[in-house]
């Protein structure tokens, strides 16, 4: 075989398998998974994976083991084009003879659809690991869940359909973007947020939803023990700033949404917050069992 049918041969490959684990356009949240696949599978010669792939086969390593780690440098290269082509950025407007994201989409979910791509590809390599590692094997029986952290708890009421797809084991992370945010010491104020909030898991099983940001703040203190209220969540914050990407943990407290307005009691765990900044993304750490929190 010679290279142009080699490097063909293996583009599409990886296409497949790309197309096989992310979720569909129809899955919901539906705006942020047509964002992400609209980017991914925008047509790329796929060079970093096919790199990989045939790396590992010189060294007698079958490609179809490798596909997930492979993939998962495709993932983090998308990834970082979106963040790259975003008006605080390069903000270029063409990408592979398209519209760039942030142009169809909105800064807000090019920036969300980024960040689901950057954390999908480490999801993906230690979900799809199909090589044959010892010690990745005792680490994974040791922790038959996955290789991730268990999150705090809260009771934030889901949809049966998605409880039940989720698994009663689920952990969630909570997705709030926004316009504006400003953090005086004490109080982080979200400007402009998304009137929904974006619920996503996936381990033990990927399910996802959205919420409206009211019923997400409603939801905040119910269930006493099991709450946000009563165990305060940590969150990473993501921000542009004078056109530079500022990150930090919060712990969060005391929500109240007035109109499009989300303020926060906050304090600073790492990281500096934004005084004063643009486009922002928030990530909060959830829980298990959203759709039974008796058995949390």
């Amino acid at each position: 075989m010679d290279i142009k049918d080699y490097l063909e041969q293996k583009r599409d490959d990886v296409d497949r398998f790309l197309d096989s684990v992310m979720p569909s356009a129809t899955t919901a949240p539906t705006t942020l998974h047509e964002s992400m696949r609209y980017s991914l599978m925008a047509g790329g010669k796929r060079v970093r994976p096919i790199l990989a792939i045939a790396t590992a086969e010189a060294m007698g390593q079958p490609a179809p083991g490798l596909m997930p780690i492979a993939c998962s440098l495709e993932l983090i290269h998308t990834y970082s084009l979106i963040h790259d082509d975003l008006p605080a950025m390069d903000n270029d407007t063409l990408r592979r003879g398209r519209p760039t994201l942030h142009v169809v989409a909105g800064e807000g979910m090019a920036i969300l659809a980024g960040d689901g791509l950057l954390t999908e590809a480490f999801a993906l390599m230690a979900r799809e690991h199909g090589g044959d590692d010892p010690a990745f094997d005792a680490l994974h029986a040791h922790n038959p869940k996955g290789l991730f952290v268990e999150a705090p708890t809260t009771t934030v009421a889901l949809s049966a359909e998605t409880a039940k797809a989720a698994g009663k084991d689920a952990s969630w992370l909570f997705i709030q973007t926004a316009q504006k945010v400003t953090f005086d010491g004490k109080t982080l104020t979200l400007k402009n947020v998304s009137p929904s909030v974006v619920m996503f898991t996936d381990r033990p099983k990927r399910a996802a939803e959205a919420m409206p940001t009211a019923t997400f703040i409603k939801d905040w203190g119910i269930k006493g023990k099991n709450s946000f209220g009563a165990n305060p969540p940590n969150a990473g914050l993501t921000s542009i700033v004078d056109g530079k990407l500022q990150t930090a943990t919060v712990e969060l407290k005391q929500p109240h949404l007035d109109g499009t307005t989300l303020t926060f009691q906050a304090r600073a765990i790492e990281g500096t917050p934004p005084t004063s900044g643009g486009t922002s993304s928030i990530f909060i750490d959830g829980g298990c069992n959203m759709g039974n929190p008796h058995n949390c």
